[in-house]
């Protein structure tokens, strides 16, 4: 590990050092300031399985860097800035197994990684080229904009991740307008056992929503959780007719099978 104050010292240092490892064995190095230009033609001749840039204002010099990785297992960014441009590495990355980039500004990524395994990525909707990952069983998708994001997230990504054999995980906010309840003219509740938390749903309903004309409330389970005991659920009408008062919502009609 290096670490100083004196960048001046500390590049000079970290040059002497680094003509120094060129064996294979070199496990961690871990660099306390910042790296400049020059250092990388040095930097191009390590053998190095696991890169990871944080907070790393990012401009094309890494693409021409990254190919020469021949050895790069593991690859990861986060929180780093490309300026809004695209990360495009056009030589195969043969040995890449994992890929993480995770709150990054870019306007695209497209790399050719042929036994990638596990891909994870969170940012604002960018195209997503990651060529024939034939092995890839695992990706992550992080959206962090909900503007089309259904397009995004059941068109254009089952697309560029068609490899995944696993799991392909989605996880995006999806904006709903505030006001859509009030076109509800039916609602049907079912599986109600009377808990707390269905009774305040179903007033929330009856208050909310100015065109309903019609609540339904069903003890009956209509998908099967594992919830069996019967005598619990029929509670739901008993607690539905005690809870509910008809006579509070007289433009709705209220039926408790």
């Amino acid at each position: 590990m290096l670490s100083s104050r004196n960048a001046a010292v500390d590049h000079s240092t970290f040059i002497s050092i680094v003509r120094q490892l060129s064996s294979a064995t070199l496990c961690k190095f871990v660099l306390h300031f910042p790296l400049l230009r020059s250092d990388a033609d040095p930097i191009d001749r390590w053998v190095s399985l696991k890169l990871i840039l944080h907070k790393v204002s990012i401009d094309g010099d890494l693409q021409r860097l990254l190919p020469e990785c021949t050895v790069l297992e593991w690859l990861g960014f986060m929180f780093c800035s490309l300026h809004h441009r695209d990360l495009i590495i056009h030589r195969p990355m043969e040995r890449l197994r994992y890929l993480h980039v995770l709150f990054c500004r870019l306007q695209k990524l497209e790399l050719q990684a042929p036994n990638l395994t596990e891909f994870e990525f969170g940012s604002h909707q960018v195209p997503l080229v990651v060529g024939d990952c034939i092995n890839l069983s695992m990706a992550t998708v992080w959206v962090m904009k909900p503007s089309d994001g259904f397009d995004y997230a059941f068109t254009r990504l089952p697309v560029a991740l068609a490899h995944v054999r696993d799991l392909l995980y989605i996880n995006m906010a999806i904006r709903i307008e505030r006001h859509r309840r009030q076109l509800i003219s039916t609602s049907d509740m079912t599986g109600f056992y009377g808990i707390r938390g269905q009774l305040e749903l179903a007033h929330r309903i009856l208050r909310s929503t100015a065109a309903l004309e019609h609540l339904i409330i069903d003890p009956k389970i209509k998908v099967d959780y594992g919830f069996h005991d019967q005598t619990y659920a029929n509670t739901g009408g008993f607690m539905a007719r005690l809870c509910i008062d008809k006579a509070q919502f007289p433009g709705t009609v209220i039926t408790v099978l």
